[in-house]
């Protein structure tokens, strides 16, 4: 039992939660399911929005669910080792989607990883974050409006209930937003393309 309290333990974790966020799931199924290469195509993005506009449904959906799992699997096992050590596995794990070893550090948003993260967190957390996107989505027909709001939305909900979590919430939505920087941009010159409802 020393061992999982070990600061060994601690770096393997962090640096295979890192290299399990790397799997680029979006240029993997892209590339098998739909013969595409998606860094081609669209915005170039590894992420489940463009791998939506540029795929078929059945590439995004995966990429969507497997995304998401990388962010929920290792947060929820670290979990259950340590109150600290899943902080730290978050953040590398979200890291890793975003600067993938595997396809030279370029890689998706960040949004879908994030999700899994906070549903391993909370629960309530994760089902704010989804119901936030739809209404946004919705109400704007931007992806990157929706995403952003949902990421801040339920991470000031989850600070809210445990301020302690406070650092991990302000690294991953400030890892979010700087990789939303050209969307961010397109929002405010009006020129952000819609999506489909």
């Amino acid at each position: 039992m020393e061992f999982f309290n070990s600061i060994f333990f601690y770096f393997l974790f962090i640096l295979f939660s890192y290299l399990i966020g790397s799997v680029p799931f979006g240029y993997l199924f892209s590339k098998y399911v739909s013969k595409i290469d998606i860094r081609e195509i669209g915005s170039g993005n590894i992420g489940t929005t463009n791998v939506l506009r540029t795929a078929n449904k059945l590439t995004a959906l995966l990429t969507l669910f497997f995304d998401t799992l990388k962010g929920f699997a290792p947060v929820w096992i670290s979990l259950q080792f340590s109150s600290e050590l899943f902080i730290y596995v978050a953040i590398f794990a979200l890291l890793g989607h975003m600067y993938p070893i595997w396809l030279k550090f370029n890689g998706g948003k960040g949004v879908a990883t994030f999700l899994g993260l906070i549903f391993a967190i909370s629960i309530y957390s994760g089902f704010l974050f989804i119901l936030s996107w739809i209404i946004i989505a919705i109400i704007f027909r931007k992806s990157s409006v929706s995403s952003l709001s949902a990421t801040l939305f339920s991470s000031i909900y989850i600070i809210f209930y445990n301020p302690n979590l406070t650092f991990l919430l302000i690294m991953t939505l400030g890892l979010i937003i700087t990789k939303h920087r050209e969307n961010i941009i397109r929002i405010y010159k009006n020129t952000e393309p819609n999506i489909k409802i």
